[in-house]
């Protein structure tokens, strides 16, 4: 079993459990006629419940945990909560709406209920409201996503789930071009591999992508940059431009003097940015193009160093919700309406979001995300901050007489 306190390179900062992490996604399949079987009968039992104005039985049983010191309830915004939980807590207050979280051995959980005009919402991660859609239970496996958005002619990359090396095989000669290789079922793109173009890149990527999952997403690479599509009660609430670890040049200094320039942005120490790592990853990047560190770019000229997104491996975030060309809004919103659940995050490749997604190919969906971290959009590198929390809360109270628990 892996070291905990070891960070893999190919999870990143935010490492997890390879063994742990394999075994609960073969547990969840071989289970997954029995779990959908009570899902139905918890979603029918919640449904009811709420009906019958019960909501408060779940509320009442955490209280009387706190009297017996099995929990305690907690009515601030704690230093060592999530960011997004922090953002989540001070839209809150903003609106008049009471939050309380239960703490288990004074740690943070997830678990959260909120009050306002004597309406009480319990909720896990982001209040949800009732009824709980079906894609809430799809929405984070990829292949499901994928078949999904195929059935409704929605944008997506050529690609196919893969259990063998060889029917992975047979998507990339099928794509005729570049491909990524990913877990089934994960996030902060953990186990990801990209510029795929050969049968021996293809196995390295397969095998570290099987590390995390039995089954493996083998897709085209589409053109562009990926950007953070959220989207609230099926219409677009922000968009984040989410870039890998870059410089622009200045036609003086090379790459090196760039990143370390770059690395004394105050926003880079820390707690939301990070430094951009020069490390092994940063080296192949950059060889991959054919540069060297002492490479000295033209004047404006973006160079990736690494391929990376998440803010810890140095990547960037921009605001551009304004900039979202009218096609594209509309595409999104289709989407919300097409999947039926209130609250999506979705990560979206395309290279210019100012033009029409028609003329751009190939672009498309790469993944749902069904409790976005809402945070991002809060604390961009550059541009302007939207208030995506305040946004879900201003929809989930604006009639408050269906809430209950999301069960994840």
């Amino acid at each position: 079993m892996q070291n905990q306190k070891t960070t893999c390179p190919d999870c990143g900062p935010s490492t997890v459990n390879h063994f742990l992490s394999k075994t609960i996604l073969i547990i969840d399949w071989t289970l997954s006629p029995v779990n959908g079987f009570f899902m139905s009968i918890t979603k029918t039992i919640i449904n009811l419940l709420n009906h019958l104005g019960f909501r408060n039985i779940g509320i009442n049983f955490f209280v009387f945990l706190s009297k017996v010191g099995l929990a305690q309830i907690s009515e601030h915004n704690q230093e060592d909560n999530s960011d997004r939980t922090k953002c989540l807590w001070e839209a809150a207050e903003a609106r008049g709406i009471k939050m309380y979280q239960i703490r288990i051995l004074d740690k943070p959980t997830e678990l959260f209920w909120s009050e306002k005009n004597h309406k009480k919402l319990l909720f896990e991660c982001l209040p949800r409201p009732l009824p709980l859609s079906e894609a809430f239970y799809w929405m984070d496996d990829k292949g499901a996503m994928r078949k999904k958005f195929a059935e409704a002619n929605l944008p997506i990359g050529i690609g196919e789930i893969c259990f063998t090396y060889k029917h992975a095989l047979e998507v990339l000669k099928k794509v005729n071009g570049s491909v990524i290789t990913k877990p089934n079922v994960g996030s902060r793109s953990r186990h990801t591999t990209i510029h795929i173009s050969n049968p021996e890149m293809l196995k390295k990527a397969f095998k570290i992508a099987k590390k995390l999952s039995p089954w493996v997403i083998v897709e085209q690479e589409l053109k562009g940059t990926v950007y953070r599509v959220t989207l609230i009660g099926g219409e677009l609430a922000a968009v984040m431009r989410r870039d890998p670890p870059f410089v622009i040049g200045d036609g003086i200094s090379n790459l090196k003097e760039l990143v370390l320039k770059e690395n004394q942005n105050p926003k880079r120490h820390g707690p939301h940015f990070h430094e951009i790592p020069i490390d092994n990853f940063t080296d192949e990047e950059i060889a991959r193009q054919g540069l060297t560190w002492n490479t000295i770019p033209e004047n404006g000229k973006m160079i990736i160093v690494r391929n990376n997104i998440g803010r810890s491996s140095g990547g960037s975030n921009s605001d551009i919700t304004d900039k979202v060309h009218p096609e594209n809004k509309k595409l999104f919103e289709k989407i919300a309406k097409v999947v039926g659940d209130p609250i999506i995050g979705m990560d979206f490749i395309i290279e210019d979001m100012n033009k029409s997604w028609t003329e751009q190919y190939p672009c498309g969906a790469i993944e749902l995300n069904s409790v976005p971290f809402l945070d991002l959009h809060h604390f961009p590198l550059y541009g302007n901050a939207v208030d995506a929390s305040g946004k879900l809360w201003d929809f989930v109270y604006r009639d408050s007489s269906s809430i209950s628990m999301s069960p994840k």
